[in-house]
């Protein structure tokens, strides 16, 4: 994560911004989530049951709070977790604009 941060750091740097607006840009980076490892790709490697174990140890809580997802069996919601991106957005960002088509969902 510092080496991605220097590399943005420098970024910000050279777009020769306000400061305000400089660290504006430089805390929503520093809130993304960087991971050293490939969670997706360790996962595809471990037998289907530690994936599902695994899986549900980190997402279960979100699932569990949509009501469609609660009746599904074992093997879609480990798929569809599987499938889970992180997203963080700015406040008062949209994720759609009105008639835009998507193949995504926002839990």
């Amino acid at each position: 994560q510092r080496q991605k941060m220097i590399g943005v750091e420098a970024f910000v740097k050279d777009l020769k911004v306000t400061k305000v607006d400089r660290v504006w840009i430089l805390n929503f980076f520093r809130r993304q989530r960087i991971k050293a490892y490939d969670e997706k790709a360790l996962l595809t490697e471990v037998p289907f049951e530690m994936r599902s174990y695994i899986l549900e140890h980190i997402h279960k809580r979100l699932i569990d709070e949509v009501p469609f997802f609660c009746d599904c069996d074992q093997v879609f919601r480990t798929e569809l977790m599987l499938a889970l991106n992180p997203l963080t957005l700015l406040k008062g960002s949209f994720v759609y604009s009105k008639g835009e088509l998507s193949d995504d969902m926002f839990i």
